[in-house]
C-alpha cells in the first residue's frame, strides 16, 4: 500500500478553508468587500474612485474611443488632476488648478459629446461609487457629478440631458442596485 498523500484526510490534515498561498488574494477580496460600507471621505478613497472610474471609461465601448482614440488623453498626466479636482469638491482640498469648462469644450471640439455620452458617464460614475462607498460624501459625489454633467451638457455640449434615476443609472451601468 502506498503512503498517504501529504494532504489526504488520513494524515489528519485540515482540508477546510483556504490554502495559505491564497491568503493575500482572499484577504484582498475580503478587504474590498469590507470597504463597501465606508464613505468616500479620504484622499485614498477618492484616488480609488477616480482610478476605478476611468478604468471603466477607457474600456467602455461608447466613452473609450472619445478619450483614447479621439482626444488621446495622457492618463498619467490627467488622473492626478482629476483626483485633485474631486478632493477639492469632496474634501475642500484646494490643490486643483484647472478649468473644467475649457477642458471639456476642447474635448467636445475634437469629438462631439452627445446626451448618450453624458448618460453613460453619469451611469458609470454612480456605479463605481455604489460598488464601494456609502454615506454623505459618496452621495455628494453623485449629486455633484449630476450637477456638473447637467451644466456641461447645457452650456458646453449644447445637448438636453437629465440623469436617469440613481437606481436606473446603476442598473444600466451593469451593476445591481444594492
Amino acid at each position: 500500500m502506498s503512503p498517504a498523500h501529504p494532504h489526504s484526510a488520513s494524515t489528519g490534515a485540515d482540508l477546510g478553508g483556504d490554502p495559505p498561498c491564497w491568503e493575500g488574494l482572499v484577504a484582498d477580496q475580503r478587504d474590498l468587500q469590507a470597504r463597501a460600507g465606508l464613505d468616500l471621505d479620504t484622499e485614498t478613497q477618492i484616488n480609488y474612485l477616480v482610478t476605478d472610474f476611468y478604468r471603466e471609461v477607457i474600456f467602455d465601448p461608447l466613452l473609450g474611443p472619445v478619450f483614447d482614440e479621439d482626444a488621446e488623453v495622457d492618463w498619467g498626466f490627467h488622473i492626478p488632476h482629476l483626483i485633485d479636482y474631486w478632493c477639492w469638491i469632496l474634501l475642500g482640498d484646494r490643490r486643483y488648478s484647472g478649468n473644467v469648462t475649457r477642458s471639456h469644450r476642447d474635448l467636445h471640439a475634437i469629438s462631439p459629446i452627445t446626451a448618450e455620452h453624458c448618460d453613460r458617464w453619469y451611469q458609470l460614475w454612480c456605479s463605481c461609487i455604489d460598488a464601494r462607498w456609502r454615506g454623505p460624501v459618496a452621495d455628494h459625489a453623485k449629486r455633484h457629478a449630476e450637477t456638473l454633467m447637467a451644466g456641461l451638457a447645457k452650456h458646453v455640449f449644447a445637448v438636453a440631458w437629465e440623469p436617469a434615476s440613481e437606481a436606473q443609472a446603476s442598473t444600466e451601468a451593469g451593476d445591481p442596485v444594492r
